[in-house]
Formats: C-alpha cells, sequence, structure tokens
C-alpha cells in the first residue's frame, strides 16, 4: 500500500500489520489471486489499472475490499471536501481498520467479549442461496459455474468462496459481496424479483449473523415459461 491516505496525510512509515490484530489469513492476495495491497492503494486514492478496474467489477472478493476501504476513508474525504483538516486520531484509525482489511476473504468475523466467531463464505452462500429460492418469480437457483461462465470467470476463481453451491462470497470486514446465478419465471417483472432477492438476502444474513451490509448481484441466465 502506498504512502498516502485521501486527505493528504502520510501513512506511518512505521506502521506494520501487528499480529495482535487478527490472523493474517490471505492478507498479501485475494482468493481471485488480485495483491490486496493494490485494491487498497485505489481506494485510497490512486488510479486503477485497467485490467483491475475491470476484474473487480465482476469480482466479488475485490468487490468487498474496495467497498468496504472506500466506507471506511470517507469520513476522512468528507474533510478534506470541506477544507477542514482531519484529526490524526481519525486518520490513524480509518488507517489501522484498512490495513486489516482482506485478512480473512472467506470469512465473516464477529467479534464479541466472550469471544470470536468466524462464519464461512460457504455457510454465508447458503443462506443467501435459501433466501433467493424463497422469492416469488425464482424458478431456480443455478450451480456457481454458470455464474461464473457469464462473467468470464474460470471455475473455482473468484467463487471459491462458496465451493459447490450457487453462489458467489466475498467478504471484508463487515461488508459482504454475494453473487447469485438464477432462472425466474413469467410472475414478475426481472427487477421486482432482483429486488425481492436482494431484500430477503439481507434479512436472513442480518436474522442469522447479527451483521447486516450486503451487496447482492443478480445473474439472470434464463426465464422458464411453462
Amino acid at each position: 500500500m502506498s504512502d498516502h491516505d485521501p486527505a493528504g496525510g502520510g501513512r506511518d512509515a512505521g506502521a506494520t500489520d501487528d499480529p495482535a490484530e487478527g490472523p493474517d489469513l490471505d492478507r498479501d492476495a485475494q482468493p481471485c489471486g488480485t495483491p490486496t495491497d493494490a485494491l487498497l492503494d485505489v481506494a485510497s486514492g490512486e488510479p486503477a489499472p485497467p485490467d483491475l478496474a475491470d476484474h473487480a467489477g465482476t469480482c466479488v472478493h475485490c468487490r468487498a475490499v474496495l467497498s468496504r476501504a472506500e466506507e471506511l476513508w470517507e469520513p476522512v474525504r468528507q474533510m478534506a471536501r470541506r477544507e477542514e483538516p482531519p484529526p490524526p486520531d481519525l486518520v490513524a484509525s480509518v488507517m489501522a481498520a484498512v490495513r486489516r482489511l482482506g485478512r480473512e476473504p472467506l470469512h465473516l468475523v464477529l467479534p464479541d467479549e466472550r469471544g470470536t466467531t468466524r462464519v464461512g463464505a460457504a455457510v454465508i452462500a447458503r443462506i443467501a442461496e435459501e433466501a433467493a429460492r424463497r422469492a416469488v418469480g425464482v424458478a431456480a437457483v443455478l450451480a456457481r459455474d454458470t455464474r461464473a461462465e457469464l462473467v468470464d470467470e474460470p471455475e473455482g476463481g473468484a467463487s471459491d468462496g462458496a465451493p459447490g453451491g450457487a453462489g458467489a462470497v466475498g467478504v471484508a470486514d463487515r461488508l459482504v459481496v454475494v453473487a447469485l446465478a438464477v432462472v425466474t419465471d413469467l410472475s414478475r417483472p426481472i427487477p421486482a424479483v432482483a429486488d425481492d432477492v436482494r431484500a430477503r438476502v439481507a434479512r436472513d444474513l442480518v436474522g442469522l449473523t447479527g451483521r447486516g451490509g450486503a451487496q447482492v448481484d443478480i445473474y439472470v441466465h434464463d426465464v422458464v415459461t411453462g
């Protein structure tokens, strides 16, 4: 990650990834192979290389890291737009939170004073799939290799967060990005079906994990008429 932040301050030259902040799992790269630091550089304001921009548009892992990092930087950016110098403790806390992103891209981490619970991406995918199946107008939720084909991803690439399942899942801190491939029927307009699926997935994730913040991409693979 480069030595700058969106407000123009520098990254602490002595900053390191403190093991006490959490297990350093998958820190150097996301499951798709994209270096995590490259994503954090983009989120902090550096231009995205064309190949990374194209890839991140369809990769759930990269989307999760970029979206959450941008959320974290937003208070600093707001102050910069007002030409107000952000408090040093705010910048420091944001940078510390950003550095922790991408450590566990295959787990939703739920800290608690009594211990930490980690929910696997496969579990999140199953919750999303079951929620999608209950939506009126969804005839089927398809296998993940169909979704990978639709977005030109290799099997086992960005979708490997949910082995054998229909949903691809990316996780960054409290943000979850889910991609589902579905078949719809003619009972409702497709946009209405997609909105229903998104609402059900978000509601079920909050209900079963206690953590909100989900982006849900819907790939409509086919429409059945019978």
